[in-house]
């Protein structure tokens, strides 16, 4: 499992991979919800484990970023920001057509996947703040605390 995680590029995508998973550990919460008649207050079981699933893909696909970033900052930096503004896009075009567009009617498996979406944006926006924060904050705080010591 080592020689995997040696390549930041593939441990990179397997960060990506955890996050999906809990997307889907999600997914399956809302489709077994909606595929059952009886009560699946159990399923709301699966949607939080799906939730913590991929909050840990962001802190593994962070933990990747730390040694990338040793070598070259700007491209964390931009892998940031380009996970917070996907994830983004994902969390809020999934909640959009989940809450108004669809109807209780629609098809389950659009629900799921919606749900799906829904979980990794919010793993790639934790990914993405995790990296921004931490790269970009730093510059700033080096800053700050030379700025303070001159005067």
């Amino acid at each position: 499992m080592t020689r995997f995680t040696d390549n930041p590029r593939i441990a990179g995508w397997l960060g990506m991979l955890v996050i999906l998973i809990g997307g889907v550990l999600a997914g399956l919460g809302s489709l077994i919800r909606d595929l059952t008649s009886g009560p699946a207050d159990w399923t709301f079981f699966l949607d939080t484990i799906g939730l913590i699933v991929a909050v840990i893909g962001a802190g593994y696909d962070f933990r990747i970023q730390l040694r990338v970033g040793e070598y070259n900052v700007a491209i964390t930096r931009r892998r940031g920001a380009l996970l917070l503004i996907a994830g983004a896009l994902m969390t809020i075009g999934g909640c959009w057509v989940l809450g108004w567009v669809l109807t209780g009617s629609s098809l389950p498996i659009l629900r799921a996947l919606l749900a799906v979406v829904l979980t990794s944006g919010i793993g790639l926006v934790v990914a993405g703040m995790l990296n921004i924060g931490w790269f970009g904050g730093g510059g700033y705080l080096d800053r700050r605390i030379a700025q303070q010591s001159d005067e």
